[in-house]
C-alpha cells in the first residue's frame, strides 16, 4: 500500500470511528439518552412522515424481520414508535413515529446538518461536489463488498445445513441397516 493509500485508510477509518462515537455520545448526553445508535437509525428509517411496513423498514435498516421485531418492541415500550395493522391487509404491520420519535429524529437531523455545514463550509462548491462523488463511489463499493460477503455467508450456512442433513440421513440409514 502506498503512503497516500495508507493515509486515506487511516483517515477514513478515523472518520467512521469518530462519527459513531460522536453519535453515541450525543445520544447519551441529550434528551434521548434511552436510545442506542441502532435504535436511532431505525427511527430515521421509519421517517417522520410516512407509515412503513415492517419489511420495508427491515430492508432499509438492513436487518431481518425478527431482529426488527425485537427492536420495535423496545421502541414502542419507550414511546418512540407506533405499530398498527394495514387497513387493507391486516397481515401487514405498519410503523410510524410517535411525537416523541419525530422530535428525536428532527433533533438528530439538525445535529447532522450542523456537522455537514462544518465540513462543507470551508470548501468550494467544486470541492464539495468532488467529495460527494468520491464518497458515493466509496459507499457503492463498500455496499457491494458487504452484499458479496453476506451472500457468501448465506451460501456457507446453506452448505453446513445440507451437510448436517446428509449426516443425519446417513445416521438414520446406518441405524436402519444395523437393526435388520
Amino acid at each position: 500500500m502506498s503512503k497516500i493509500e495508507t493515509l486515506l485508510l487511516e483517515k477514513l477509518t478515523g472518520v467512521i470511528d469518530i462519527i459513531i462515537k460522536t453519535e453515541e455520545e450525543a445520544l447519551a448526553m441529550g434528551d434521548f439518552d434511552d436510545l442506542s445508535r441502532t435504535e436511532m437509525q431505525t427511527l430515521i428509517a421509519i421517517g417522520p412522515y410516512d407509515k412503513l411496513s415492517m419489511s420495508a423498514v427491515a430492508e432499509k435498516v438492513g436487518v431481518t424481520a425478527g431482529t426488527l421485531t425485537v427492536q420495535v418492541k423496545k421502541l414502542r415500550k419507550k414511546g418512540y414508535v407506533d405499530k398498527t395493522k394495514n387497513k387493507d391487509d391486516k397481515r401487514i404491520s405498519e410503523l410510524s413515529l410517535t411525537r416523541k420519535g419525530k422530535i428525536a429524529v428532527r433533533l438528530h437531523q439538525r445535529s447532522m446538518r450542523a456537522v455537514m455545514n462544518a465540513i462543507t463550509e470551508p470548501l468550494t462548491e467544486e470541492q464539495t461536489e468532488f467529495m460527494a462523488e468520491t464518497l458515493d463511489k466509496v459507499y457503492k463499493y463498500m455496499l457491494a463488498t458487504y452484499k458479496e460477503y453476506k451472500d457468501k455467508e448465506k451460501e456457507r450456512e446453506r452448505k453446513v445445513s445440507e451437510a448436517s442433513q446428509i449426516k443425519e440421513n446417513n445416521k438414520d440409514y446406518e441405524n436402519a441397516v444395523s437393526y435388520t
